[in-house]
């Protein structure tokens, strides 16, 4: 859909970025029946890092695309 989207609006100057983060530490987190623990919620990415990667897509050059980026944490252990 966004391929689609990006190549309709091109000629209008719009560009299409997917944007796929990992998981994010946000208060649904602790609100789960089986809640994550804080350890693990530290290591996740913050909302934060997720809205600079938005901002840095959106600063980018007018000639300049990233049709998708994948954000995962560094030191993120999969348990």
């Amino acid at each position: 859909m966004a391929a689609c989207l990006a190549a309709e609006e091109k000629d209008n100057g719009i560009r299409v970025s997917s944007i796929f983060p990992g998981e994010v530490n946000t208060p649904l987190l602790v609100d789960r029946p089986k809640a994550v623990s804080e350890d693990l919620r530290k290591a996740m990415l913050q909302s934060e890092d997720v809205a600079a990667a938005i901002l840095f897509i959106a600063g980018l050059p007018a000639h300049v695309s990233i049709p998708e980026l994948i954000i995962t944490p560094s030191n993120y252990a999969y348990i």
